[in-house]
């Protein structure tokens, strides 16, 4: 009796696992068809983004002892800022809902900061100028609207920053009764992924059946923070000493939390705290749109 009641056991199971397995088939070949049957759309185009609500990034400062003056003040901005390349495609679900997946390459512009010093004997001048790049993929859900030449629509969407570097790069001039010295150097941090948020509105003007002139406005909320950073480049009086110097000198690691029981070897890169790149913008872009 029990190895009767086992066997119908097994058979309702296998009975329950053969619907199931119809059903989440089914369900596959649906959407499939769906899909299959959806409008699909892809486009591309260029925009430059600005800021709107700067982040203080650095700081310009003269210290005149001579004249007695000095001032100091401060830089804001986004590094954020600057050209965006954009490609992307997606399948319209139905009349006003897509799903869309976006590839954005961010080309940051300069921000420049100068800080000299000067007195009787010698002066200093040392300018930086500091820029970011950033390669994101923005999957995002497409809300469109209307029937006529001019159609809108709108984006929400996650962005995830892949591939991510921020380039400084500086040139030092000391002038002293000795002579002058000018020292060069290039610095890039990278590593570390982020994840922020966009937003943005468009409008589309139909250029022929399949084919529509966009312009979009993007709200980006992006912070990034660099994993690891290193000297690429570093001359005194255009020699190379990038070599000369040690690993700690060259190369760093930004982790969270530093203390006294890290102790600094040579040979291994230094550590530092962490710190977080704003990259956000307001950009206008303009693009071809295209559905097939």
């Amino acid at each position: 009796m029990l190895l009767y009641i086992r066997v119908l056991n097994l058979k309702s199971f296998v009975c329950y696992s053969m619907k199931t397995k119809k059903l989440l088939l089914g369900a596959l070949f649906l959407c499939l068809c769906a899909v299959i049957n959806a409008q699909g759309f892809a486009g591309f185009g260029a925009g430059y983004g600005t800021s709107i609500s700067g982040t203080v990034l650095g700081y310009n400062s003269s210290d005149n002892s001579v004249n007695n003056t000095y001032f100091t003040e401060n830089v804001k901005g986004s590094y954020g800022r600057g050209m965006n390349l954009n490609v992307y495609g997606g399948f319209m679900v139905n009349d006003i809902i897509g799903l869309e997946l976006a590839a954005n390459y961010l080309i940051g512009s300069k921000y420049t900061f100068t800080n000299s010093d000067i007195d009787n004997n010698s002066s200093s001048t040392t300018v930086y100028d500091v820029h970011a790049t950033s390669f994101r993929l923005i999957p995002c859900i497409r809300l469109s609207y209307g029937e006529n030449k001019f159609r809108y629509y709108s984006r929400v969407a996650l962005a995830f920053g892949l591939s991510n570097k921020l380039t400084e790069v500086s040139n030092r001039t000391i002038t002293n009764p000795g002579g002058t010295d000018m020292i060069y150097n290039s610095f890039e941090y990278s590593g570390g992924l982020y994840m922020g948020f966009t937003g943005a509105f468009g409008l589309t003007y139909q250029l022929s059946d399949n084919i529509a002139l966009y312009g979009e406005l993007t709200r980006y909320f992006i912070s990034w923070g660099a994993k690891e950073g290193r000297f690429t480049e570093y001359t005194v009086n255009g020699v190379d000493e990038l070599g000369n110097l040690t690993t700690d000198q060259k190369e760093y690691l930004y982790v969270d939390k530093i203390d006294q029981s890290m102790n600094q070897n040579p040979g291994e890169p230094r550590k530092a705290l962490k710190f977080y790149t704003p990259l956000n913008a307001l950009s206008l872009s303009l693009g071809l749109h295209f559905t097939f």
